[in-house]
């Protein structure tokens, strides 16, 4: 059997010659290279999710300061975009963690993985942002939403700089 490379361009397309090693490591480099483009495409739609989250918290924020917009309708309903965008958030940040097993054992040896699962739990148990978003992904997921109450505080007075706070609570 003849392996080649193809040469897919504008200008001709070229065939080479190459033998059955050479075939069998670049099917092995190319495997790898699509397991790390999974990778950072998993920490990406983290990434994504997350300025997703800040994105409506600003736009909340900025629409009741330029609207007043301060009734009970809508406060409920920038609670329900917040929780649907924060909740995908917490779960695709799990599905990172949990994928990353899964496409390091496929490239990396079983010290590697260990090395690297060791590496994950002391950031866990040296984190309490850590071990608090983790918490909250599972009160999240089993038991409700991770925001109950949304409450503004706008200030604005003649010759002060007006300043706004929103406020998370999840009792």
């Amino acid at each position: 059997m003849k392996y080649y490379l193809k040469n897919f361009t504008l200008s001709h397309n070229a065939r080479i010659e190459i033998t059955e090693n050479k075939f069998n490591k670049l099917k092995q480099a190319k495997d790898i290279l699509m397991r790390f483009y999974d990778f950072t495409e998993n920490y990406q739609v983290i990434v994504e999710s997350y300025r997703k989250v800040e994105k409506a918290k600003h736009d909340a924020e900025l629409d009741h300061i330029i609207y007043s917009i301060f009734g009970y309708d809508d406060l409920c309903n920038d609670r329900v975009i917040l929780n649907s965008l924060f909740i995908g958030y917490l779960a695709s940040a799990r599905y990172f963690l949990d994928s990353t097993n899964r496409i390091l054992t496929k490239i990396l040896s079983l010290a590697e993985v260990t090395s690297f699962n060791e590496f994950r739990s002391s950031i866990y148990n040296s984190t309490k942002e850590y071990r608090f978003v983790e918490a909250l992904r599972n009160h999240a997921h089993h038991r409700g939403y991770p925001i109950h109450t949304l409450t503004n505080h706008y200030q604005q007075r003649i010759g002060v700089r007006s300043s706004f706070l929103t406020e998370f609570n999840g009792e």
